[in-house]
């Protein structure tokens, strides 16, 4: 029995040292294997190797390619700038304003349709108000009527009451039960009118909701209407400047023509100097040797990668568990 104990002591105080002593391994394991696969001295030589090329790329390519830059923005803004002028005589500004003011002419008459039809759903629903009104009055007349049969029909017969009094169904004088049922018929029946009726205000008050959001809706429309003609007069207003100035249509086409020829020289030029780089980074890359470096480098990470992994794989957790379970053995022997 106590051996067994033992045993079973043993067992989970060597599964807790293993544990401690395997993330210690751990450590060990993946600082060898930087050390064994460290690929700092090879990226060193690649920057060493790499800075001669890129200084000799940027004077020959990058300088040039970078003033060409300054000088197609500076030719692209000109284009830019020409073409917004030459766009001021390509327009039917008489065309564009009689359609902005047809839009504004049924923008209006749709915002007074919008009004009537507002006008119209505040009556109805004030009607209908109203109506609730009326069969409220109603309800309360049948209501008191109720009270005054209930209150008839439980008085002591002293009070000239029915206390204690079978009624009868229906009665040539007195009170009959056809008389109750009458005058309960009639207040459910108008219960349901008046929740009829309120279903119906419910609904006017969504269509004013509703009304309201289309008229301001169109009133941003009118506005937006009124900028827009605002606008292409003051775009019309540009093109009589610029006919005072000499400007035609006809010498800006030619202008803007002129200055997109201008633009494609530089322009084809930065092109075939950014391939003429790419060309160079390759082949200087190629002579110098950057290439086989950068695969070396490439080759001892993947196998860095691979290295680490085979920690973790279950053969190797099983030769270190019966590493430490030996060891563990060894030294309890000797003590």
């Amino acid at each position: 029995m106590i051996k067994w104990f033992k045993d079973i002591v043993d067992y989970f105080r060597i599964k807790i040292d293993f544990v401690k002593d395997d993330r210690l391994a751990r450590k060990v394991y993946f600082a060898e294997a930087e050390i064994t696969f460290d690929t700092a001295p090879l990226q060193v030589k690649v920057t060493e190797l790499l800075k001669p090329i890129h200084e000799k790329g940027d004077k020959l390519f990058i300088q040039p390619m970078n003033k060409l830059s300054i000088e197609i923005e500076i030719l692209s803004r000109k284009v830019a700038f020409e073409k917004t002028r030459l766009s001021y005589f390509q327009r039917d500004y008489k065309n564009e304003l009689d359609q902005l003011y047809l839009k504004k002419d049924c923008l209006y008459s749709h915002l007074e349709e919008i009004q009537t039809s507002q006008m119209e759903s505040k009556e109805q629903k004030q009607s209908l108000y109203n109506d609730v009104d009326d069969i409220t009055c109603e309800l309360n007349d049948v209501r008191k009527q109720l009270d005054a049969w209930y209150g008839k029909a439980e008085r002591h017969w002293v009070f000239l009451g029915n206390s204690r009094k079978k009624l009868p169904q229906n009665a040539w004088f007195g009170q009959d039960i056809s008389e109750r049922d009458n005058l309960k018929e009639i207040r459910d029946a108008l219960y349901s009118q008046r929740n009829s009726v309120f279903a119906e205000i419910d609904i006017a008050k969504s269509r004013l909701t509703e009304l309201q959001r289309e008229w301001k809706s169109t009133q941003e429309a009118i506005q937006q209407v009124k900028k827009n003609i605002a606008n292409c007069k003051q775009d019309r207003q540009h093109r009589f400047k610029l006919k005072e100035d000499g400007h035609t249509q006809n010498s800006l086409t030619k202008r803007v023509s002129r200055l997109c020829t201008e633009l494609s020289l530089p322009t084809a030029n930065r092109a075939t100097m950014k391939k003429r780089f790419e060309n160079y980074l390759l082949e200087a890359k190629q002579n110098a040797g950057v290439f086989i470096l950068e695969n070396r480098i490439n080759e001892m990470e993947e196998n860095l990668r691979n290295h680490l992994l085979v920690f973790d794989t279950r053969d190797a957790k099983t030769k270190r568990r019966e590493l430490h379970r030996a060891n563990w053995s060894n030294r309890k022997k000797q003590m």
